[in-house]
């Protein structure tokens, strides 16, 4: 915990069809915005599975605090430090 990675690319396993049936708008915009920022983040905590998952907080359009946690189990990040 604690290892620093960067979000650089949307999963590829979301170019399935089943992912484009809109309830997964929310996860690709949250991937588009941490792409687009550059964000480096770090690892907040292993899973019982040994996955790696981040912790990111985002502003919405009324100006609210959003809490969002991903798991990291794809092709989506690369190592920072």
């Amino acid at each position: 915990m604690g290892d620093l990675i960067r979000i650089v690319r949307i999963p590829s396993l979301f170019s399935e069809a089943h992912y484009h049936n809109g309830e997964w708008e929310e996860t690709f915009s949250l991937y588009r915005q941490l792409i687009a920022d550059e964000e480096v983040l770090p690892i907040s905590e292993i899973d019982d599975t040994g996955r790696p998952w981040i912790e990111y907080e985002s502003i919405d359009e009324q100006g609210a605090s959003v809490s969002h946690a991903l798991a990291m189990d794809d092709d989506s990040w690369e190592y920072v430090r």
